[in-house]
């Protein structure tokens, strides 16, 4: 299956502004240059893309595994803050300490400053996507979570639909993100 047509049929588990939406390949390319923020996790890619800047960076090697881990709860968590007490209950993790997240988000937000390839600037600090908050835990106690800016749209495509007779494709990412660069 090499031809555009068949590759634009494919379903695809996507978040855009994370919400969970089984989209077809066709619909995720025209809703990827719209969105300021793309995070294609199977291509370890993140793009972002402003008027006056656009860029993109692989994460693995910059942020590792628990930030990663975090990150994308918070990109597919529909805008809505995620809390530590959510993250140790996600991780099943107990006790985590609230520098923590900070820590793990300040990895993850590496990708906008460091080592841009093949093209891009970098993305000024508060073009970065996720914000810190308090939120009300256990017993009304306020406790430290992350959140998706509101101002901004993001894309985040996870992989083929699970569920679709392509679920054993092996699906060529970088063909969702042609032209951008």
């Amino acid at each position: 299956m090499k031809k555009k047509n068949d590759l634009d049929r494919i379903p695809l588990e996507c978040y855009p502004n994370g919400s969970l939406e089984i989209l077809p390949a066709k619909e995720v390319r025209t809703l990827i240059p719209k969105a300021n923020y793309i995070w294609i996790l199977l291509a370890d890619l993140y793009i972002w893309l402003f008027s006056n800047c656009k860029g993109r960076n692989h994460i693995f090697q910059h942020a590792g595994k628990p930030s990663i881990a975090y990150a994308k709860l918070v990109h597919t968590n529909e805008k809505n803050p995620v809390s530590i007490d959510q993250a140790e209950s996600q991780f099943d993790m107990t006790m985590l300490e609230s520098g923590t997240l900070s820590a793990w988000i300040c990895r993850f937000n590496r990708i906008y400053r460091k080592e841009y390839r093949p093209i891009g600037k970098p993305l000024s600090s508060e073009l970065w996507p996720m914000r810190f908050l308090m939120v009300p835990g256990v017993m009304g106690i306020l406790r430290p979570a992350y959140q998706m800016k509101h101002e901004y749209t993001s894309m985040v495509v996870s992989k083929v639909d699970q569920s679709s007779e392509y679920k054993d494709f092996l699906f060529p990412w970088n063909y969702l993100w042609e032209g951008l660069f």
